[in-house]
């Protein structure tokens, strides 16, 4: 399950994700993304809530928590700045910051970290690639993502693109190697875009895999 909170309706959006688990669940993982925390000067949620699903988030546009991962509360977790995930069930998640004062700073070490690790299953990261946003005359996009996308060739990107976001999925694409990616972008909580995803994911797909039929060419190369 994916979602895009804003980070002024996180207590709503855990109450909304935790009836979701209850009901349709439960969720291997739950992932929150964009900003998920408010800036230190401003009110912040009461995170009273028990939350009965792992929720995973990294950062937004702007850097509010330390660059060390750690859990704000039981099953509420922050995973750093930038790195690789493999989570219980095996799936492998490559996350980047949308803070675009450490893309820039630390770019060349974020590809260098991710280039190390094979058959990353979901990449999350704020901005879009350049290739996209391009493409679909949206947002500016970032150049650096357009490299990591490159590297990691990912089964799903997962993005938001901007403070208030934008829903939008992409017809999937298939590398040299036969990996498909598919891009989703979701809008904030409370819009009246897509700002919620839950899909299937198969692990482990044995055998020959059937190409989607929108399968297109693709952009990045």
């Amino acid at each position: 399950l994916i979602a895009y909170p804003g980070s002024q309706n996180l207590d709503a959006l855990i109450s909304k994700t935790n009836g979701l688990s209850n009901k349709s669940g439960p969720f291997d993982i739950t992932i929150y993304l964009g900003d998920v925390l408010p800036d230190h000067n401003k009110p912040g949620p009461s995170l009273d809530l028990d939350i009965d699903h792992p929720i995973y988030f990294t950062t937004g546009a702007s850097s509010k928590e330390s660059s060390e991962p750690h859990d704000i509360k039981p099953n509420f977790s922050y995973l750093g700045n930038y790195g690789v995930r493999t989570f219980p069930n095996g799936i492998k998640m490559g996350f980047v910051t949308g803070d675009e004062a450490i893309l820039n700073r630390d770019g060349d070490k974020i590809i260098a970290k991710l280039k190390d690790h094979e058959d990353i299953d979901f990449l999350v990261t704020y901005q879009w690639p350049k290739t996209l946003a391009q493409e679909a005359k949206v947002f500016l996009g970032n150049s650096i993502v357009d490299e990591i996308v490159r590297i990691t060739k990912p089964k799903y990107h997962l993005a938001v693109g901007s403070s208030a976001g934008k829903f939008y999925e992409r017809a999937p694409f298939q590398w040299d190697d036969g990996t498909i990616t598919r891009f989703i972008s979701l809008s904030k909580f409370g819009s009246k875009e897509k700002w919620i995803y839950a899909f299937n994911y198969n692990l482990k797909q044995d055998g020959k895999v059937a190409l989607p039929k929108n399968l297109t060419s693709n952009p990045f190369e």
